[in-house]
């Protein structure tokens, strides 16, 4: 809603299955030209396994560590690698501790930090290797509520409503 009232062209994808939301990212690169703004936001579970993040779809059925890579999608396919002129903003509000309860180290708290290309910004809901903070009666996690209200003040640079923001979950 708030993107598409900011003039973004928008496309949501709710409960998406993997097949779903890797040809969505694939249609979303392909339509990407020279200087354009664009965005992606996703909200849900994601996991890290050893170096790499991965986001959890409605269909992902990870039931051991070897799961995760075939049956979620990995960030890495987030990023776009166009021209110089792009402005490319991921902002990831997915974090979930480890579902495996067997004492495995490869798996951690989180998602890890991801060093983004030129031209890219890429917004976490938490620190690296931690957990965000939902609320059960809140209708957006802790993050997006701040993060939202923060986007609607105008004429503020994108840096500085990222840096609102944490500052704003923090004191919550």
């Amino acid at each position: 809603e708030f993107l598409i009232k900011s003039g973004f062209d928008s496309k949501l994808l709710l409960n998406s299955s993997q097949r779903e939301l890797v040809r969505e990212l694939s249609q979303f690169k392909q339509r990407i030209t020279e200087g354009d703004l664009s965005l992606i936001y996703f909200s849900g579970h994601g996991l890290q396994d050893d170096k790499f993040n991965y986001v959890v779809c409605s269909d992902s059925n990870v039931e051991i560590i070897e799961d995760i890579k075939y049956n979620c999608v990995s960030v890495d396919d987030f990023v776009l690698d166009k021209g110089e002129d792009n402005l490319h903003i991921i902002i990831l509000d997915a974090c979930r501790n480890n579902p495996f309860h067997d004492g495995r180290k490869s798996i951690k708290f989180g998602l890890h930090k991801i060093l983004a290309p030129q031209g890219t910004i890429i917004a976490f809901s938490t620190s690296p290797n931690s957990t965000s903070i939902e609320k059960k009666d809140d209708r957006n996690g802790v993050f997006t509520k701040h993060l939202l209200r923060n986007m609607a003040k105008p004429n503020i640079p994108v840096e500085l409503v990222f840096k609102y923001t944490r500052n704003d979950v923090m004191s919550e």
